[in-house]
């Protein structure tokens, strides 16, 4: 994935999915956005965004244009 729009900030970045384990053994999707910013050394620092259990459209448009391009 070459990258998408944040909605929250506005920058560039990759769309990342979390899967969270529920009590009763479900695990549920959480969608955020990960902003690889600076090195430090040889280790990147990354910020999160969260977007939330379910991904918004403008991102599913993104998306859809991107695969579209390939």
């Amino acid at each position: 994935m070459k990258g998408i729009v944040c909605p929250v900030c506005g920058k560039k970045g990759s769309l990342q999915v979390k899967y969270i384990k529920t009590t009763n053994g479900n695990e549920i999707p959480y969608y955020y956005v990960a902003h690889y910013e600076l090195l430090k050394g040889k280790t990147r620092v990354v910020s999160w965004h969260y977007i939330g259990k379910n991904v918004p459209e403008s991102i599913k448009k993104q998306t859809e244009n991107e695969k579209e391009g390939e």
